[in-house]
C-alpha cells in the first residue's frame, strides 16, 4: 500500500478504498479508507521499527511486535466499541454520528505516533533524566497535525476539519473526570473513555495491548473484550454521558485488571528487561554527552541536517524525531568505533555491546527508598537503582454498571463490589555495573 510517488500522500483511487488486514489477534479487519491513507504515510510507517515492549524483546523472544500493528488493532477495536455504543444506545441519550465514529478511529490509530526508540524507555530513561518533559502523547498530536497538513483534502472529504482534529487530539491525550473538553459542549463526554480512559481505565488501548502482549509473550489470559462490547451503552450519570457496562460482566472487568497486574509482574516490570532498558537509556545519555548526532532529511531546507537525540524530541520541528527508531542503537554503536570520537560516545558503544552480548548489570538486592533517593541526588558509578511500580488501577467508584432489572439507572460498581483501590507497591532494585 503505497501513496503517490514522492509525496507520502495516497493517490485519489487509494483514498476511496477500504483495506482488509489479516491480524493474528482479530483475524480479518476492514479499515476505513481514511485510516488506510494515514497508515500509508511515512509518519505512521515509522512505527514498524519501534518495539511495543522495548527491552522485553531481550527477555521474551516472541515479543517482537511493534507499535505499528498495535495502533491498527486499537483503531479496529475503537470502531467496534463505538459502533456497539451506537447500536445499544437510545438516540434520546446521545446521537453518535459518522463523524464521531471516524474521529474515534483516527484517534485510536494515531495515539502512539509519538513514541520514541524502545517505546516508554525513551521517555523514562533518557528524556526524563535530562530534563526534557515532553510526553509521547503530545508528540503524537503534533505528528497528527503534520499528517493533516500533508493530506488536508483527504480529511476534509470525510468531514474532518481543524475542529475535528482538535477533538481527536483531546481523545488521544484523554480527560480526567475533573477536566472539561470540547466534547462536553456537545454532550459527548463518553468519547473520552474509548481510547485513553483517564476516568476508569477501561479503554480499547488496554484491550489491545493486554491481548496482543499476552499472545506475543506466551502468557495465557482470560480477558474477553467481546462480552464488554455486547453490554456497553452510553448513559447519563451526574449530568454527563458515560460508558456503562452490564453488572453481569463484573468478572470480565476484574479479569481485565488482573491481566494488567500479571503483565506488569511477568513482563513490564521484569527485572532483567528493566535492567536492559536502564542500560540503553544510559547509553543514550552517554552518546548525547559525547556529541552524538544523526542525520535526517529537512523538507524545509531540502537537505540533510544533523540533530542530537535530546534536541530531536521537540514539538516545533518534528523531522529529526521522525527519524528516530530502535535502529538508532546500531548507529550509536557504529559511531562509537570511529577513531577520535568523544570518550563518552565510546562508553555508550561499550554499554550497548554489553547488552547485545548479554553481559548486563547484575541484580543484587532490593533496597530502601532512602538509598534510592540518595542515589538519585548523587549517582554512584558502581551501581544503579531502579524503582518498579505496581499500581492497582481498578477504581470501582469510577466504573459504572447497570442491572437487568433497572437498565436505565447506572450506578458505581463499588455498590456491589467492595475492594481496596489505588494501592501502590514500589520495589527498589539495585544493580551492580
Amino acid at each position: 500500500m503505497q501513496g503517490s510517488e514522492g509525496t507520502g500522500v495516497p493517490s485519489g483511487s487509494e483514498r476511496r478504498e477500504s483495506k482488509i488486514f489479516n491480524d493474528p489477534i482479530y483475524g480479518l479487519m476492514e479499515l476505513d479508507p481514511l485510516l488506510v491513507a494515514i497508515i500509508n504515510t511515512p509518519e505512521f510507517d515509522r512505527l514498524r521499527f519501534i518495539k511495543q515492549l522495548g527491552g522485553n524483546y531481550y527477555v521474551y523472544p516472541g515479543a517482537s511486535h511493534n507499535r505499528f500493528e498495535h495502533c491498527i488493532g486499537v483503531s479496529f477495536l475503537a470502531g467496534k466499541l463505538i459502533e456497539a455504543l451506537k447500536q445499544n444506545t437510545c438516540n434520546k441519550v446521545v446521537e453518535i454520528t459518522d463523524v464521531d465514529v471516524l474521529c474515534v478511529k483516527v484517534a485510536a490509530l494515531c495515539h502512539d505516533l509519538g513514541h520514541g526508540p524502545y517505546s516508554h524507555m525513551f521517555e523514562r530513561h533518557f528524556l526524563g533524566p535530562l530534563g526534557n518533559k515532553v510526553e509521547h502523547e503530545e508528540l503524537s498530536c503534533a505528528i497528527l497535525d503534520r499528517i493533516y497538513e500533508g493530506m488536508q483534502n483527504t480529511f476534509e472529504e470525510r468531514g474532518l476539519s481543524q475542529d475535528q482534529i482538535a477533538i481527536i487530539k483531546e481523545l488521544i491525550i484523554g480527560k480526567k473526570t475533573t477536566e472539561t473538553g470540547l466534547l462536553d459542549v456537545k454532550h459527548k463526554r463518553f468519547m473520552y473513555e474509548i481510547v485513553a480512559n483517564k476516568c476508569c481505565e477501561i479503554d480499547v488501548d488496554k484491550w489491545d495491548y493486554f491481548t496482543r502482549d499476552c499472545h506475543a509473550l506466551g502468557l495465557k489470559h482470560g480477558f474477553d473484550y467481546q462480552r464488554l462490547l455486547h453490554s456497553a451503552r452510553v448513559m447519563v450519570y451526574e449530568g454527563k454521558t458515560r460508558i456503562v457496562y452490564r453488572d453481569k460482566v463484573i468478572g470480565d472487568i476484574e479479569e481485565l485488571f488482573y491481566t494488567r497486574t500479571r503483565l506488569h509482574k511477568a513482563a513490564y516490570q521484569h527485572r532483567v528487561s528493566c535492567c536492559i532498558e536502564i542500560m540503553i537509556g544510559e547509553a543514550f545519555g552517554l552518546a548525547h554527552s559525547g556529541g552524538y548526532t544523526f542525520q535526517y532529511w529537512d523538507p524545509t531546507k531540502q537537505g540533510l541536517q544533523s540533530s542530537s537525540l535530546l534536541d530531536a524530541a521537540n514539538l516545533t520541528n518534528l523531522s529529526p524525531y521522525l527519524e528516530l527508531t530502535d535502529d538508532i542503537v546500531r548507529d550509536i554503536t557504529r559511531q562509537s568505533h570511529v577513531e577520535g570520537c568523544h570518550p563518552d560516545l565510546v562508553k555508550a558503544g561499550k554499554v550497548l555491546e554489553r547488552v547485545l552480548r548479554r553481559n548486563i548489570y547484575k541484580y543484587t538486592c532490593e533496597t530502601s527508598e532512602d538509598e534510592y533517593k540518595d542515589w538519585k541526588k548523587k549517582p554512584n558509578e558502581d551501581f544503579v537503582i531502579d524503582v518498579a511500580i505496581f499500581e492497582d488501577k481498578m477504581n470501582t467508584d469510577n466504573i459504572l454498571v447497570y442491572s437487568k432489572t433497572n437498565p436505565d439507572a447506572p450506578f458505581p460498581l463499588s455498590k456491589i463490589l467492595k475492594r481496596k483501590t489505588g494501592e501502590i507497591e514500589k520495589i527498589y532494585r539495585k544493580y551492580n555495573k
